[in-house]
């Protein structure tokens, strides 16, 4: 059995570029696993040595309507991998990140349970001392989902655009809560190079902030969840209370009411959205 990883090249230079690399080599050592790069059908980055696939035809400006960098839809990328896993007879699809190094561990961990889904939080370390600084427990940085079951509730996810925020939250929300899933926050199983952000003002923060309104009892859910871990981590709680926890919080079963409230929220949400880009300026037009 293997796993189809997919990845999604983007021109980067210095020490971005090295981490990519490093991201990158660390697939190619993985033993079970058919690396591709997936790509746009139009300006398509080629990565040597990797097979390339230029099959996504949306991107964050036709889907936004707003005018920025053209970014992929996490949607997207899971569809194609999902189907090329098909065509391959994989089991598995996984995408992480270009800069994040996926270990053996992890991908042996997957093919051993069996589970429709897993979910995995970064060990960050030190590039110059190799130290390790902890886990980020406030994201997720590698999806491996089950073929069969991306397809089957692909449905229930909306199309979040890769490289901004919110997307891992409410995706990783929706997975726990329909699957059988497991979150692994807790060991080193992939790891990022610690480095400092630069700074974050995405054209399209307003249509991120519209998704996650009409995800709001998902991203809700993952609030929640960590906000009562944070303490437990503090405490060093065991492993079984971490998991008691999540198993927990991620249960999707709101009453009458609260889908009711919600409906009027998506209501105002859209209609927000609908009239910021009404009034938006024409620089920030396609």
């Amino acid at each position: 059995m293997s796993v189809l990883f997919a990845f999604n090249a983007y021109p980067a230079t210095g020490a971005s570029a090295r981490r990519n690399g490093a991201g990158l080599a660390s697939l190619l050592r993985l033993e079970h696993a058919r690396v591709v790069n997936l790509q746009p059908t139009e300006r398509v980055m080629n990565v040597h040595g990797v097979t390339t696939l230029p099959v996504l035809e949306r991107d964050s400006v036709t889907v936004t309507g707003i005018e920025g960098p053209r970014k992929p839809l996490v949607v997207d990328i899971f569809d194609a991998a999902a189907r090329e896993a098909r065509v391959g007879g994989e089991q598995y699809f996984a995408f992480a990140n270009m800069d994040i190094e996926v270990t053996q561990a992890a991908l042996d961990f997957v093919l051993a349970e069996r589970r429709q889904a897993y979910i995995f939080a970064r060990l960050e370390y030190d590039a110059d001392t190799g130290a390790e600084t902890g886990i980020q427990t406030a994201g997720s940085d590698m999806f491996v989902l089950e073929v069969d079951w991306w397809l089957e509730n692909r449905w229930r996810f909306r199309d979040y655009l890769i490289g901004e925020w919110t997307w891992d939250n409410v995706f990783t929300a929706i997975i726990l809560c329909h699957s059988n899933g497991m979150l692994l926050n807790r060991e080193p199983y992939i790891r990022h190079e610690q480095h400092t952000s630069a700074a974050f003002d995405s054209p399209f923060a307003a249509y991120t902030q519209f998704l996650a309104a009409l995800d709001r009892p998902y991203f809700t859910l993952w609030a929640e969840y960590h906000w009562y871990l944070e303490p437990l981590r503090k405490e060093n709680a065991s492993a079984e209370a971490e998991l008691q926890l999540c198993q927990n919080t991620f249960r999707f079963r709101p009453t009458l009411r609260a889908r009711a409230l919600q409906r009027g929220r998506a209501i105002k949400a859209r209609m927000r959205f609908r009239s910021m880009l009404k009034n938006m300026p024409a620089e920030y037009r396609p």
